[in-house]
């Protein structure tokens, strides 16, 4: 840089004699310095004797636009493509997180002025004050025909990655739930704060990241191509041909796939179920109310009590999912988190069915029952005994503060029904403090710089990377088997 185009030797081939005039701005500047500036040794490998010879993959973390260094216009000379178009997208990715981080900000914001205390003593006073239904529809017939819808949508959500839409969770919905109508009226009064929230919170699935669809064909474009070379000459093909063509691809796509959308939308589950679990608790404390009234049809009562499965089963569902999308874009720390989610959902599902039975004087079999809570019990001990056996330093540090107090809060709820069941005395659910500690480590910082580690998740400052350095043999192995187990479950007690 400095030099004059008089002291340019135009008949050289050396890089620091080789002028490119930049397009947007038209200042010049020779080859070797805006390699230098573009970082060009970054994207492409060189031989020894300093010759390009293959492509490299760059950094992770998001980057700059390169920029003239005369003026800051954007460089977007043709030698200089891989570059600018890598950080152009880099952006679209930043902005795609930043986009989602203030829809998920707003709700979480609109989440905390709402008091369930509140809420809960108005909705006992709703419970009590409710009219009488004249017209107790066929309990029979109804709970047939409800029964096989929400059959349709468990199976149509399975194969959804959304969460469960509003609509569904309304319990004056007559296709899936069906309770009186005036107890419906009055209870969309009642929720209408949170049913906001979760609407609010459901759009935010709606943003994702405009170019995922242009790297997956871009990527899997890369691979076929490999494949179709060493199909077309056996000889010289690699011994992992499979292997090659996946690294080849990586190189040359010249990002990683992008994973901002991922990362927000398992929150955006996180939030739904933890609005879910609020509106267990209201309708809870409706259920409990109206049994209490001799005028108050015992039909319309179980119509209820359906309707709390629905939602726990949907919890349970959901959470699942949530897994699923953390573990394929390889979040390690959420896939923890949403296991903290499926532990909660199977503990509340079972803890409302041993409720529900002790109240109604049904609790038969009480010694499956109890076999029942302590297999979970042994379950969720075995599984905690293995993440303090294997995991140390930071992570061990991230687990006490994030995963291992509210598991062992959970564990503790287990052996609280073990003791109920077996002894026939009531059970204490958990109060909302419990509840509130169990989910209080969900939340992730939604403000600042967004960074991106070296395996593509985006995070920001105050916030670990999403994948830590977590043993993945034993997480993969240990949520998995677990998932598929309540995968099961769900598609038997859905109804």
């Amino acid at each position: 840089m400095g030099r004059t185009l008089a002291e340019i030797q135009s008949d050289s081939d050396d890089l620091d004699e080789i002028i490119i005039t930049l397009p947007k701005c038209r200042h010049v500047f020779t080859v070797e310095t805006l390699d230098g500036i573009c970082s060009l040794g970054e994207f492409y490998t060189k031989d020894n004797e300093g010759n390009w010879r293959g492509l490299e993959s760059p950094s992770n973390d998001f980057l700059t636009p390169p920029s003239c260094p005369t003026c800051r216009a954007p460089i977007t000379s043709p030698r200089y493509g891989r570059v600018f178009k890598r950080a152009d997208l880099d952006i679209l990715e930043r902005n795609v997180a930043a986009k989602m981080s203030r829809e998920l900000s707003t709700v979480n914001s609109a989440l905390n002025l709402v008091s369930i205390a509140d809420l809960k003593d108005a909705v006992i006073q709703a419970a009590a004050a409710a009219e009488a239904s004249k017209t107790a529809p066929s309990l029979a017939l109804k709970m047939k025909e409800t029964k096989k819808e929400r059959m349709k949508l468990a199976k149509a959500q399975r194969e959804s990655d959304l969460p469960l839409g509003y609509t569904s969770l309304d319990p004056g919905n007559t296709t899936y739930h069906g309770v009186p109508t005036s107890d419906a009226r009055e209870w969309k009064r009642l929720v209408a704060p949170l049913r906001d929230a979760y609407r609010l919170v459901i759009n935010v699935t709606g943003t994702r990241s405009s170019h995922l669809h242009a790297w997956e064909a871009a990527f899997s474009y890369l691979v076929r191509r490999e494949l179709d070379i060493a199909a077309a000459e056996p000889l010289r093909a690699p011994r992992n041909p499979n292997e090659h063509a996946l690294r080849m691809a990586t190189a040359m796509v010249g990002q990683p796939r992008p994973l901002a959308d991922s990362r927000f939308r398992v929150e955006v589950f996180w939030t739904t179920i933890q609005i879910r679990f609020m509106l267990i608790e209201l309708s809870q404390s409706w259920l409990t109310t109206v049994s209490k009234r001799s005028d108050y049809g015992t039909r319309h009562s179980h119509i209820w009590a359906t309707y709390i499965s629905f939602v726990l089963d949907s919890c349970l569902q959901d959470s699942v999912v949530a897994f699923q999308i953390a573990e394929s874009s390889g979040s390690r720390r959420q896939m923890m988190k949403t296991r903290l989610l499926l532990m909660r959902s199977e503990l509340e599902k079972f803890s409302f069915n041993v409720t529900m039975s002790q109240k109604t004087g049904n609790l038969k079999d009480r010694a499956s029952l109890l076999e029942a809570a302590k297999v979970k019990t042994k379950s969720a001990e075995t599984y905690l005994h293995e993440v303090r056996s294997n995991f140390g330093g930071d992570d061990g540090e991230w687990l006490s503060e994030n995963f291992i107090p509210m598991a062992s809060k959970i564990i503790a709820q287990w052996k609280e029904i073990e003791r109920s069941v077996g002894s026939g005395t009531f059970y204490q659910e958990m109060t909302r403090e419990e509840m509130e500690f169990v989910v209080k480590g969900l939340a992730l910082p939604h403000t600042g710089h967004f960074y991106r580690c070296s395996n593509g998740h985006t995070f920001v400052i105050g916030d670990v990377s999403l994948c830590g350095a977590l043993n993945r043999q034993l997480l993969t192995f240990s949520v998995s088997s677990a998932v598929a187990q309540i995968k099961s479950r769900v598609v038997q007690n859905v109804a």
